[in-house]
């Protein structure tokens, strides 16, 4: 049976499926719901389990250690700071051979507060004896936590199952149910030798000398030693009865790999779209996650990497004053390797900062030439195109709250710099601008009429050339109207003749500046003042683009303010290069889009999402997506965000549905890369 769940409840139900009979809890961002179901299936009767609300998360794993030191299936969940208050426990669980299962949400540990992901909290706990999964999907949950109890209860060593936060534990994904038939079948009762018995009394913890404690320890690493054929042997159990395959590590396309990402978590999902992405430009790339840190798979681990030309560790976590903790350890596993495999550290994501299929991509590339900081690179390709600081768009512009064509603007000079000028026709930035004498801009900007801006900008930088500034980059800046409608005979004539300038369209498809009318970008079945409904819009938008694209000039380029490090890259990539650059940028307009201001971003990146706006650029004819979409994304769930398109028939829906697949169909042909979504056409 399939259900649509977060991770976090993917954890609730994890441990409902496996009978765990003592479940001991206190709330944390981002756990909370995680003990809050399964408290419901609790007073539902749906669980037969004692579920004891404490007053901290030392209190929860205490709890939780005595029920399992009675002889029962123990069970807590917590994330970050509460993990770091159970720290004390953590020990006194694992030395008490206690096999207690926890499921951590991965949160970064303040200061400065923060509610995402990281892995520092669960990696500041690896020296306590714990057993530690990595997830990357809901599914993985479900199931690991599952796995997790039968393996503790054969070694008597606890088990954390670690999942990332909103990446997983607040994202819905469909997950597989087993059947609780199978599930009992899988993993019986727990039956502990050593627990507190009335009948049978022992004391437990007591004052140990040197001698004992020496031995005690040394049984605790042998269990983990131990653990590494179990898991292998459970995995295979698990298998058979449920048809999902795990593994302690998991290589994907690494066989035939020259270069090769190690990850860990939801970045293992990314890094297997970078591997396809890398293999599509003829580059060796291949990946291996480590689901399982503890105890560590070294022997696996060195033979995925044998013969590597390259190794990449991708690390979300720091150890400080040395380097990535998944790095130390793949190192250490691989050192005596004849011939030696170089091995690099790549910090990236900390504090749920986004980590791309791209930077994965770059990362390996960097890898195969001994690019690498020492000891350590952090960042990736995001971290590289980090948005630049300096601003050349003042504060007091008039735009209206929300407004993407001034985030376009923004974002646009800072990848240009100073030495920048702009020509601007008729427009929402006429407005934005400001008033005579005040201008929002630090660069020098000449307003112009409606259908001039090409034109224009032609005839400054033939003069700024004339007079020994020719090196200033010249900008024509111009909304849809002014470059689609009237302003496309200039353009056209300035692309013909190759004219050494910027054309930028900020597209907000309709005529925002005079109250919200039809432009020819405006998109099939959107309401603007001049296409009431059921007059809406009937036909596709104008690819200006693609008319771009015939005129053969060096460098056409799309954007979209939700991504402002792939649009700055382009911007200054069009810098460089000599010649016509056409570049349009998705800009949200909450009036004329019917949104709410604080949503502006939020639907403007939801559009890339559905593939209604392809990121992509075309240099001297060859063309590239620059954002590919690994998840289908319905349109249905961008148009519904917005009152211009709230008039929409099922029907219509579809139809645009249609015409999105059938243009993404295009343009990965064009690139020459694989449709993800071929299926659906």
């Amino acid at each position: 049976m399939k259900k649509v769940v977060t991770g976090n409840h993917a954890v609730s139900f994890a441990s409902k499926i496996a009978r765990a009979q003592v479940v001991a809890a206190y709330p944390i961002t981002p756990q909370t719901q995680v003990v809050e179901r399964i408290s419901k299936f609790v007073a539902d009767g749906e669980m037969d389990a004692i579920f004891i609300k404490v007053e901290s998360e030392h209190s929860a794993l205490a709890a939780a250690i005595g029920a399992s030191a009675a002889g029962a299936r123990a069970f807590t969940a917590t994330s970050s700071q509460g993990l770091a208050l159970m720290h004390e426990m953590m020990h006194w669980c694992s030395y008490a051979r206690c096999p207690v299962v926890i499921a951590n949400i991965n949160r970064a540990l303040g200061p400065p507060w923060s509610i995402w992901t990281e892995q520092n909290d669960s990696l500041a706990q690896r020296d306590t004896g714990w057993i530690q999964y990595y997830c990357e999907s809901n599914q993985d949950v479900l199931d690991s936590i599952i796995q997790a109890f039968k393996v503790s209860e054969r070694v008597l060593v606890p088990s954390m199952v670690v999942l990332d936060s909103f990446f997983l534990s607040h994202t819905s994904e469909p997950v597989d149910f087993p059947d609780q038939d199978k599930v009992d079948e899988f993993l019986p009762p727990y039956k502990g030798e050593w627990v507190i018995d009335p009948d049978n009394p022992h004391t437990f913890g007591g004052l140990t000398g040197p001698d004992k404690y020496y031995e005690l320890h040394y049984m605790l690493q042998q269990a983990h030693k131990d653990a590494e054929q179990v898991m292998d042997e459970v995995h295979k159990e698990y298998e058979k009865l449920f048809g999902r395959k795990y593994g302690r590590i998991e290589p994907f396309m690494a066989d035939d790999a020259e270069v090769l990402l190690v990850v860990s978590g939801t970045p293992a999902s990314t890094a297997k779209q970078a591997v396809i992405d890398a293999r599509d430009e003829g580059f060796a790339l291949g990946s291996v996650k480590i689901r399982v840190f503890r105890p560590f798979p070294r022997e696996l681990v060195k033979e995925v990497c044998r013969g590597k030309k390259a190794v990449a560790v991708v690390d979300r976590n720091y150890s400080f004053g040395n380097q990535g903790i998944f790095f130390t350890e793949v190192r250490d596993a691989i050192y005596d390797l004849e011939p030696r495999v170089p091995v690099y550290s790549y910090i990236t994501g900390l504090g749920g900062r986004d980590i791309t299929a791209e930077d994965l991509v770059n990362i390996g590339k960097a890898a195969e030439k001994k690019e690498c900081d020492n000891p350590t690179w952090w960042g990736g390709e995001t971290m590289k195109t980090t948005i630049p600081v300096e601003e050349l768009v003042t504060s007091g512009h008039l735009a209206c709250q929300g407004c993407g064509a001034a985030l376009a603007m923004r974002y646009t000079l800072k990848a240009l710099g100073p030495r920048t000028a702009l020509t601007i026709p008729a427009c929402c930035w006429s407005v934005i601008d400001g008033p005579f004498p005040y201008s929002s801009v630090k660069v020098p900007l000449f307003h112009t009429a409606f259908e001039t801006a090409a034109s224009m900008a032609s005839g400054i930088k033939a003069g700024l050339t004339m007079v020994g500034k020719g090196d200033t980059t010249m900008v024509a800046w111009a909304g849809d109207g002014g470059t689609a409608d009237i302003g496309i005979q200039a353009l056209s004539g300035a692309a013909e003749r190759n004219e050494d300038i910027i054309y930028v369209c900020y597209d907000n498809e309709a005529y925002m500046n005079t109250g919200i009318q039809r432009s020819s970008s405006t998109p099939i079945g959107a309401w603007t003042t001049t296409t009431p409904p059921p007059h809406h819009k009937k036909k596709p938008k104008k690819n200006v683009a693609e008319i771009m694209v015939a005129h053969h000039i060096p460098y056409v380029a799309t954007g979209n303010v939700a991504y402002p490090e792939d649009w700055i890259k382009k911007v200054k990539k069009a810098k460089e290069i000599k010649g016509t650059r056409y570049m349009q940028i998705l800009a949200s307009c909450p009036p004329g889009w019917k949104i709410p201001a604080d949503i502006s971003v939020e639907v403007a990146k939801l559009a890339v999402e559905t593939r209604i706006w392809i990121l992509y650029e075309v240099e001297n004819g060859e063309y590239k997506i620059t954002r590919k979409v690994a998840k289908f994304v319905p349109v249905e769930e961008y148009l519904t965000k917005q009152g211009r398109f709230s008039h929409l028939t099922e029907e219509e829906i579809i139809e645009i549905q249609q015409n999105v697949d059938k243009e993404w169909d295009r343009m990965c042909r064009l690139a020459g890369i694989e449709n993800k979504f071929a299926d659906r056409l």
